[in-house]
């Protein structure tokens, strides 16, 4: 299925945050699509590895994908920033693991001692992804709430 270029009347803002190494790829290949869909109008800010960063990140946040472990399929088990009614709405299949989630806390630390969600929201993106990590997704998701 061939989509057509559409062209964009300003340069619009993306913010993509991938969260682990696999989805740095992702990442890259998601904003080389929306580049060539938009003409090349479109800025790409947020976090990533070097993948993303090739393809045109600016990036929000320099750190890296290395200390974001990746997660296996696994039963939940309460992370520490998670609480029932939380967990309900972001991820009802409860798919985190303590392990996971003790590694992801502390990358989650990192982020906040950077104020990301502030930088996020300063950066005034047209869209925010999340990629990958669920976990992380929705410590980050919970923090970026106040702001919109």
């Amino acid at each position: 299925m061939q989509v057509s270029k559409r062209a964009f009347s300003a340069k619009h803002s993306v913010c993509v945050m991938a969260n682990s190494k696999q989805h740095d790829i992702v990442g890259a290949r998601l904003m080389r699509k929306l580049s060539a869909m938009s003409n090349d109008s479109i800025e790409f800010t947020g976090y990533g590895g070097s993948h993303m960063k090739r393809d045109g990140l600016n990036s929000t946040l320099d750190f890296d994908l290395e200390m974001v472990p990746n997660k296996e399929f696994v039963t939940y088990r309460k992370g520490r920033n998670m609480n029932e009614e939380s967990n309900a709405k972001w991820n009802p299949f409860n798919l985190v693991n303590k392990h996971f989630t003790r590694k992801t806390n502390h990358v989650y630390d990192l982020m906040m001692e950077a104020s990301l969600p502030r930088r996020i929201y300063q950066s005034r993106p047209d869209l925010i992804l999340n990629i990958g990590n669920e976990y992380m997704t929705f410590l980050m998701m919970e923090e970026l709430l106040p702001y919109y």
